[in-house]
């Protein structure tokens, strides 16, 4: 039927119902025929209205960057697959402030998985399945990190964010590309590169390299666009712990040159972001950030500077670089062909036990736990950082972070915590690549040493047990790690 027929019809059989039966021989008309589907005008389509998204200060993934995004975008297709072992890794959120959640959900890939939440840092708790809901109505948030507790291809979908009106639309940071250029960076480079300065991590931080406390080293920015800036907000110091930053130098006085202007601005001390303003705001395409000032630290003469991001009038953007790093090219480079190369991206416990834990990443970044619990006490320890290959193993660049919830009923009981500088060289030797007299000497030195507890499960007595060692060794691969911050014997276990 063409355009137009409905209303034809309309008026034909009002014409009839006016007529009554005065007229000539009642004549029974033909039944109009529906209009065909693909002949009817389309309804006008109202737009669906945009929804407005909330900016995270931080979207953290532990590796896999690349995907984290899909975690938040409300589409469950899309996802995020650690690399490596899955065990341990997770996702943190961080807000711009604190605000009242109600609860987090997480959807996995279709399989159950095992979580555990953290909120502000404190465990909330573990749960499993393929959709795992966490309460989280006691208070206030500023970040939750949810971690894959075990297994070796858990896969996540989505983090949601329920709040009072329902689940919250989040978005990562927004950011500009750049060209960015640190005239010097400390050795080893890749535990302190200038893109650490962007990614989310006060804990990562780029620190210069040239003789003294950083007067005169600066920081280049190149924008694709010119870039108008009301505000630059930066982390200064070294935020990874309050004795790094007391012990390494920081800005005292910061000058930035845009386009032939010059502001020069003081830096308030403390280990809190600082937001420093421009009146009248800066219009440039080249940006430039240099020391005019440092304040010395107690121990190291190096200046850091822990996190840096830029505000417009639509508020706080972060750089995203318009050249690749190179950091993990750089280090598989390093490993390749070498013992390390079946360490990296694996997640090994604790032979005697299911207490610690310790995963290498290809993006120099590390983390090992350990948890202790008796009648009155649970120790939980965090050391991690950055790592790099070095002579006889690896380096550590680290914070020991370890929290106590002490059950004493006769006594003051409560919680305490206490974060540190950490590190070191750790030596990583295969188990399988000793002799049996040095397996049997080092266990024997551990054991007298007060490590007696790392091998334990392997003792027979006060010797180890040959047949015990061969029955782990044939389960899988099994390392001895020595150092002042770890003394372990791990086995791979995801």
């Amino acid at each position: 039927m063409r355009p137009g027929a409905w209303a034809v019809g309309a008026v034909w059989a009002a014409s009839l119902a006016c007529a009554g039966s005065s007229g000539p021989e009642d004549v029974e008309p033909e039944p109009l025929e529906p209009p065909a589907p693909d002949q009817l005008e389309p309804e006008p389509v109202e737009p669906e209205p945009e929804i407005e998204r909330e900016h995270l200060q931080a979207l953290l993934v532990t590796s896999t960057r690349e995907d984290g995004p899909n975690l938040i975008d409300g589409d469950p297709s899309t996802t995020w697959t650690p690399k490596g072992d899955a065990s341990g890794e997770g996702v943190l959120l961080r807000f711009e402030k604190p605000e009242r959640y109600q609860g987090v959900t997480v959807e996995t890939c279709g399989e159950p998985v095992e979580l555990q939440l953290y909120a502000n840092g404190s465990e909330v708790g573990t749960k499993t399945g393929s959709t795992v809901a966490f309460d989280l109505s006691n208070g206030d948030v500023k970040t939750v990190f949810v971690k894959i507790a075990s297994g070796a291809d858990a896969c996540l979908a989505e983090v949601r964010m329920q709040t009072m009106g329902g689940f919250l639309a989040m978005a990562p940071p927004r950011s500009q590309e750049a060209r960015v250029q640190a005239s010097s960076t400390l050795e080893p480079v890749a535990a302190y590169h200038h893109t650490y300065l962007f990614d989310g991590r006060p804990h990562f931080a780029w620190v210069e390299g040239a003789k003294g406390s950083g007067d005169g080293e600066s920081l280049q920015l190149t924008f694709r666009k010119d870039t108008r800036i009301t505000a630059l907000e930066l982390w200064n110091g070294y935020h990874r712990s309050d004795d790094h930053y007391e012990k390494n130098a920081r800005i005292r006085k910061l000058e930035i040159e845009a386009e032939g202007r010059r502001v020069m601005l003081d830096v308030p001390e403390g280990m809190v972001p600082r937001k420093l303003e421009f009146d009248p705001p800066l219009s440039a395409r080249q940006i430039t950030l240099t020391v005019a000032a440092s304040k010395k630290g107690t121990k190291y003469e190096d200046l850091v500077l822990s996190e840096l991001r830029f505000w417009d009038r639509q508020g706080p953007f972060t750089i995203h670089s318009m050249e690749p790093s190179r950091l993990e090219e750089k280090l598989q480079q390093q490993i390749k062909k070498k013992p390390l190369a079946k360490v990296v991206d694996k997640t090994f416990r604790q032979v005697c036990g299911q207490d610690r834990e310790l995963k290498l990443r290809t993006d120099n970044s590390f983390v090992y736990y350990e948890l202790e619990e008796t009648d009155d006490i649970t120790r939980r320890v965090v050391l991690d950082g950055a790592w790099t290959p070095a002579k006889g193993g690896i380096q550590l660049y680290a914070r020991r972070h370890v929290a106590e919830q002490n059950f004493n009923p006769y006594g003051a009981g409560g919680d305490a915590e206490s974060v540190e500088v950490a590190g070191g060289i750790l030596k990583l030797s295969p188990l399988k690549s000793l002799g049996k007299d040095d397996v049997m000497k080092t266990l024997q030195e551990w054991t007298k040493g007060g490590a007696q507890d790392r091998v334990a499960c392997l003792m027979d007595g006060r010797k180890p047990d040959p047949a015990k060692i061969k029955e782990f060794l044939e389960k899988g691969q099994v390392i001895l790690i020595e150092g002042k911050a770890i003394t372990d014997l791990m086995v791979h276990r995801p």
